[in-house]
């Protein structure tokens, strides 16, 4: 959605306007970057090299063997010797990308995270500071390895990109392709993948996240106007992302994210339980600067996905893809409310003061772009959407024409929290809060589990436009939809489990540890 200049860490002022390099949304660049001849760095190489690239890299975990508690520098060390020798008798194809391997190819460790490189003969001051490790990850976008469930995430859309690769190629040789066209050769077949791949995304973007967190006035209003009529918030002639949507409501989900997470049943990686980890040691864990001595990946640190998406058990034994009945139940994320877990303030250096822990630094942002106001948004809102989107929402239900209709509750909630303030600032904050706190106190009026009206109004605007605004890119190709109906026959792509079943069916991950399932 959005690439700045703009440091991620910056609190203080900042020059207006903050341009959005990133012209198109939602095609995921963030993963493909300008495309194996812009971004190689992220593609795999092909067996011939006059080949384009047509697959996205992936890095091994430790091999099983070599795992040994505590002692994860050496199994490193033992695996570059391991996969090195390996991967020269095996050649570039794995396991997992060919079903005719070699035996020393079997006996590689899985692809299950993203790919990384060693920095060794490079001008790094950390190396000439005798660092014995620099990684960097070979990626489109470094921010995806920022930590543990981010490059897991991304590791599994590789994964859900080189499946559809592989399908690719299944179709071509049944002599089953589209218009009887098969796809010869690396660059189509990489085009074709990508778009399927992007098509999926959105699809389930609105179909599953967005149905998930928006207020279901607010989606089904914007639905029925994918076409651009309505806009108010993103002026279709200006590239730049609106303020009120990055640095306010959508940074909702911060509230959203766990102290403590389960991730797989086998990892015993210093959490509370078998297979869980603290927040901090998944913030922790990536490439580069933070710990590159915990990388390759021990298996207990991979994510099992049933730990965190839901699946249609009943679809997974009709298509004989795993044991159901090993299958865990998601956790659950926090309720949207305006409080942050303590370990995010790990995020930054200063993380021991206060007042340099995500929470303030969101806050401080938001104010400080300058966003508009919660009552002009109210008006705006009252004047550009129906009353029957916004007649029942209490944000709505304003005394003034530059109010909102949570002033006396928000009041409440000031008088009663562990901060001491004056009847001035009370009323002052109140009457015209910053944004990001109102979007967050108005979602945990309603409950927590989803956004607010004013919260869901801004976070589909902006969604929906951007997909209406690339939408003949990907859903108007149809070539691409024609592959579509032959690759993904057995799913709906509505839901992320249907990403992980579609590489599982594809990969037979059933006796890897952890389930990747």
């Amino acid at each position: 959605m959005v690439f700045s200049t703009l440091p991620f860490r910056s609190t203080g002022t900042f020059p207006r306007p903050s341009r959005n390099i990133r012209g198109d949304r939602l095609i995921l660049d963030t993963i493909y970057g300008g495309g194996p001849d812009a971004t190689p760095i992220c593609y795999a190489l092909s067996k011939y090299t006059t080949e384009t690239p047509e697959k996205l890299r992936l890095g091994r975990i430790v091999p099983p063997e070599k795992q040994k508690k505590n002692d994860g520098q050496k199994d490193i060390e033992a695996v570059k010797e391991n996969d090195t020798k390996a991967a020269e008798d095996a050649g570039t194809k794995t396991a997992e990308e060919s079903d005719t391997t070699t035996k020393k190819e079997k006996d590689l460790p899985p692809l299950r995270d993203i790919a990384r490189v060693d920095c060794i003969s490079t001008n790094d001051d950390r190396l000439k500071q005798g660092s014995a490790q620099l990684r960097t990850a070979l990626v489109a976008d470094a921010r995806n390895d920022d930590n543990l469930f981010l490059s897991q995430f991304l590791a599994l859309m590789h994964q859900f990109h080189n499946s559809v690769c592989a399908a690719i190629d299944d179709v071509n040789a049944s002599g089953d392709a589209p218009g009887g066209k098969p796809l010869k050769n690396g660059y189509d077949k990489y085009i074709v993948a990508r778009r399927l791949v992007t098509a999926a995304y959105r699809n389930i973007m609105v179909n599953d996240y967005l149905r998930k967190i928006l207020n279901p006035e607010v989606r089904r209003h914007y639905l029925s106007v994918l076409s651009g009529r309505g806009r108010f918030l993103d002026d279709p002639g200006d590239a730049r992302m609106p303020l009120e949507f990055s640095h306010a409501a959508f940074r909702f989900g911060h509230s959203m994210v766990r102290g403590e997470y389960s991730i797989n049943n086998v990892g015993n990686i210093g959490g509370p339980a078998i297979g869980s980890l603290f927040l901090k040691q998944a913030l922790n864990a990536s490439s580069g600067g933070k710990s590159p001595s915990k990388l390759p990946l021990l298996k207990g640190w991979l994510i099992a996905w049933s730990h965190f998406f839901a699946f249609d058990k009943d679809q997974l034994s009709k298509l004989n893809i795993e044991d159901v009945s090993a299958i865990a139940n998601p956790q659950p994320s926090r309720k949207i409310i305006p409080s942050f877990v303590p370990d995010f303030e790990a995020i930054f250096p200063e993380g021991k003061n206060s007042s340099h822990d995500l929470a303030f630094r969101d806050l401080v942002r938001s104010i400080e772009a300058g966003s508009r106001s919660v009552g002009s948004l109210v008006e705006i809102i009252k004047q550009n959407m129906p009353e029957s989107v916004w007649k029942n929402a209490p944000a709505m239900w304003a005394s003034g024409s530059t109010s909102h209709g949570l002033k006396h509750e928000i009041a409440q909630w000031l008088q009663q929290g562990k901060t001491e303030f004056t009847a001035d600032e009370i009323e002052r904050i109140s009457a015209d809060p910053p944004l990001l706190f109102f979007i967050l106190f108005e979602a945990q009026q309603g409950g927590g589990n989803r956004l607010g009206l004013i919260g869901s109004v801004i976070v589909a605007e902006v969604l929906f436009q951007s997909l209406a605004s690339t939408s003949d890119l990907i859903e108007g190709d149809e070539p691409a939809r024609a592959w579509a109906g032959k690759i993904f026959h057995d799913f709906e792509m509505k839901e992320v489990w249907e990403i992980v079943a579609f590489i599982h069916k594809r990969y037979e991950y059933r006796n890897g540890e952890p389930k990747f399932i």
